[in-house]
């Protein structure tokens, strides 16, 4: 059992899959449906909120946690404030998440035969509007308790007999939020990342997602009522590669192409070019 107190980064430890890591898109990080939850959205790392975190391990291959934390990470109010400035107030609320889950195998996705799943689900306590209801006076009705879970599972599917570390690591992730008071009713990701494709390069990683955002009935019935066109959802592909060019330096070229961006009709689809760089020192 361990115990953490402090500013909490919620990502480090939950909805977390090792093998999603390689992705540059947030999808495949914290899932869209997580990501909506609060004023200021859950306690990621740059701005985080003080809470309490508990773990136990009643088997090796068993993990229980939970969180608890202030419901608003950093202080919106204040664009001045630095990274790592909380503000305390009675109107945050409290946001809480709970993971459990199994291990199988080593303890990363690099190992073999490692696999991973887990179940989760969060509650955020404080009022929040409703996307479709209103009040006698017109203005959002106001709802208290914001909420979502999550399914999410990964796998090393094959690796080379001669070399674990090189190999096949597959994941998947369901998850779903509040669809009154969310745009994002529920998403859907899948993934696949192949390490040490070609013999020479045993650390190099070619990667493969598609990450989908699906739009929630209050959400679509409201921008319907505005005499907007709205899409079901958007779709995110990505494929990248990074390479391990010395000890110290890996370099990663990225391509995604997302399909009906924003649920929106009139938006063209989008082609994103990127690439990043890594430092160890």
């Amino acid at each position: 059992m361990s115990l953490l107190a402090g500013l909490y980064d919620v990502a480090g430890e939950f909805d977390v899959m090792e093998s999603a890591s390689l992705f540059l898109n947030s999808s495949f990080g914290t899932g869209k449906d997580l990501s909506q939850s609060g004023r200021n959205g859950p306690s990621i790392f740059p701005s985080t909120s003080l809470g309490l975190r508990l773990d136990v391990r009643p088997a090796p291959e068993v993990y229980a946690r939970i969180a608890v934390l202030d419901g608003v990470p950093g202080d919106p109010d204040d664009s001045r404030a630095g990274k790592g400035h909380f503000s305390l107030r009675s109107d945050d609320g409290v946001f809480c998440i709970g993971e459990l889950g199994l291990l199988g195998g080593g303890g990363a996705a690099g190992d073999a035969p490692y696999t991973k799943v887990g179940l989760g689900g969060w509650y955020y306590s404080a009022k929040g509007d409703e996307i479709r209801g209103v009040d006698s006076d017109g203005n959002p009705r106001r709802q208290r308790g914001n909420y979502g879970a999550y399914l999410l599972a990964e796998r090393a599917v094959y690796r080379e007999p001669q070399s674990p570390g090189r190999g096949l690591s597959a994941f998947a992730r369901l998850g779903l939020a509040n669809a009154e008071q969310n745009e994002v009713a529920y998403y859907a990701g899948v993934g696949a990342v192949y390490t040490g494709l070609f013999r020479e390069r045993p650390e190099d990683q070619l990667g493969l997602g598609v990450a989908a955002a699906f739009a929630g009935h209050d959400f679509e019935r409201a921008r319907e009522a505005e005499g907007a066109s709205v899409k079901h959802a958007e779709v995110a592909l990505e494929l990248s590669y990074r390479m391990q060019l010395t000890p110290w330096l890996s370099f990663q070229p990225d391509l995604q192409y997302v399909i009906d961006p924003g649920f929106d009709d009139h938006v063209d689809d989008a082609l994103v070019l990127g690439a990043r760089a890594e430092l160890s020192f």
